[in-house]
């Protein structure tokens, strides 16, 4: 967690706490229930470590927000709940943190889940004693797995700015070759090479024009939802797009991967002559677990400029 002001981001945060609180349903309050779990094993520290890590899928992922609200400033940290438990446990072993949390966004979209948390506090050196001032703003997202939540990645200091770090883009054969497939599969009205590249736990969200998740609509919570979507769209649209990757970040293990599209798309309608278009960016993570890379989360039209 770094020592940041995020003055702007907390008041947006902070904005839609009153409204997600009234409107909490069974499955928020378990949302919120693991998050908590996450907070308590912080703070009891490494003697409750298995308290935190329940709160965690096998796969889970973590980001470094690098204080940025910009995908192209995100990199990978760990890419399993193994990797993510011997940091964490290093962590509560040199540090105590005295920490509260706000949960002010909760967005579920049928057994998927996206949240978004403030901490903020002290971080305490056992040794030393030297006390720490710290706020931390996360984004995450979670899975239902039988009748548990589970937190499946989190991006860490998401901060409030929009023209943050930029990461250098790495080149990637694979993760290059899936997303012009599927932009081909678009142009050519074949469904079935569009959806090929999802993963079975896929979501897709609208980012609304904007970079705050807050703002962020749920669209499709399943490749199935997805598919049927396509097939519909692709026999009644022609579509154009071009397609620019500005951004790939591979982890350290190459479990999982980001990437950041810009696409500018044309469509035609089979009634009538009128042409649309649209300029978008779009935000996908991806997975390669056993086999092929796979497309696991899709955010459409982030509010991204050049």
């Amino acid at each position: 967690m770094k020592n940041r002001a995020l003055p702007a981001f907390i008041l947006l945060l902070l904005s839609t706490a009153t409204a997600a609180g009234a409107a909490d349903t069974p499955e928020t309050l378990l949302i919120r229930q693991a998050l908590n779990n996450d907070k308590f094993g912080m703070r009891r520290g490494i003697e409750h470590l298995d308290v935190a890590l329940s709160a965690v899928a096998p796969n889970f992922v973590v980001y470094a927000g690098n204080n940025t609200l910009d995908p192209r400033g995100w990199q990978i940290l760990h890419e399993d709940r193994e990797a993510y438990a011997q940091t964490l446990s290093a962590k509560l072993t040199e540090n105590q943190y005295d920490i509260e949390r706000a949960i002010p966004h909760i967005l579920v979209l049928e057994k998927k889940a996206v949240a978004t948390t403030l901490d903020s506090g002290f971080v305490i050196n056992r040794t030393s004693g030297s006390r720490e001032f710290v706020k931390s703003a996360r984004l995450w997202t979670f899975m239902k797995f039988d009748e548990e939540w589970l937190a499946t990645a989190y991006v860490a200091d998401i901060g409030e700015d929009t023209s943050g770090p930029r990461h250098p883009s790495i080149e990637d054969e694979e993760i290059s070759e899936l997303l012009e497939e599927e932009r081909q599969g678009w142009i050519s009205g074949s469904a079935s090479s569009i959806v090929a590249p999802l993963h079975e736990t896929f979501t897709g969200l609208n980012g609304m024009s904007t970079h705050a998740p807050t703002s962020w609509a749920s669209l499709f919570a399943d490749p199935v939802s997805y598919e049927k979507w396509v097939s519909k769209r692709v026999r009644r649209t022609k579509y154009d797009i071009e397609r620019e990757v500005v951004y790939v970040t591979v982890g350290p293990a190459r479990k999982e991967a980001l990437a950041l599209t810009h696409d500018r798309i044309s469509t035609g309608y089979e009634a009538g002559d009128a042409v649309h278009d649209l300029d978008r960016y779009a935000l996908w993570t991806l997975s390669q677990r056993s086999g092929d890379w796979s497309v696991t989360n899709i955010v459409y039209d982030l509010g991204l400029t050049d």
